[in-house]
Parts: C-alpha cells; structure tokens; sequence
C-alpha cells in the first residue's frame, strides 16, 4: 500500500511538471510585449535566407556545404532559396533548388559523392547564380517589352 502511494506521487509531480512546461512553452513570449519591433533590419546578416528541407544525411550535407559555399560570395544577393531531396533510382538522391517556385537546378547525388561535397557545393552555387541572373534577365526584357509596348 505505502508503495502504491508513493507511485502515485511520482506520477502526480510528473504531471505537474509536464503541464508546467507546456504551458511555458505555450505562451509566446513576443505576444505579451507590444514594444518589441519586429521589421526587418537593413544589412541583416541572417539574410539571404536558404530553407533546408532535405531528408536525408547526404542532402543535409550538401545544403550545408551549398549555403557555405553561397553566404563566402556576396555577389549572391538576397535570394531565398529552398533545397529539397527526394530519392532517385536505386542508391541516388535528387537534390532541387528552388527559388519563389521556380526550379533552379536539379542533380543526382550518390552516396560516394559526401566525400566530395566540399568541391559540389560552390559549382552547384555557381549553376544556381547563373540560372537565377537568367531569370532576371527574361523579367528585365519582359518588362521592357511591355513598356514599350504601351
């Protein structure tokens, strides 16, 4: 009997203490002080922004070395930029870099090439930069084509 009671305060001050960390969790701390400022600050080095959505180690492992290889340039810009994974036939990843919905690049990695992220990382930067001032070109001269043409 003396055992059941003392289980059944451990459990009680386990649930107490669980709810006391959801409910610390719960409550967002920028909601409660109206002085906060959140816009954005010019020059912020968190900027530009790459969002990681791989899956899998050898993905991770080339969205880091690629936003390395991306943040040491700053003739990048502020692109935002996503890296997604999905699996290819057989042992290979497909890696896609995508940028407002619009593919920049895709290629296949094999698990030999973790060793070689180091030299993939910046000529993937490289394609990506590329694709992306081609980009900015095509809406350059669309916009100049609708100009004139008004």
């Amino acid at each position: 009997m003396a055992q059941s009671a003392g289980w059944r305060g451990r459990c009680m001050v386990f649930l107490i203490s669980s709810l006391m960390l959801v409910s610390a969790y719960a409550r967002d701390p920028l909601e409660s002080d109206p002085d906060v400022d959140l816009k954005p600050i010019p020059g912020d080095p968190v900027m530009p922004l790459i969002t990681n959505q791989t899956m899998t180690v050898l993905g991770n492992e080339f969205a880091r070395a690629f936003s390395v290889a991306w943040v040491s340039d700053p003739a990048n810009g502020d692109a935002e930029l996503t890296i997604r994974d999905q699996f290819a036939q057989r042992a290979m990843l497909q890696i896609i870099v995508l940028s407002g919905g619009q593919t920049l690049m895709v290629t296949t990695l094999s698990p030999t090439d973790l060793f070689n992220l180091d030299r993939i990382g910046p000529k993937a930067v490289l394609i990506v930069r590329d694709k992306l001032n081609e980009l900015l070109v095509h809406e350059l001269i669309l916009k100049s084509t609708h100009s004139s043409g008004e």
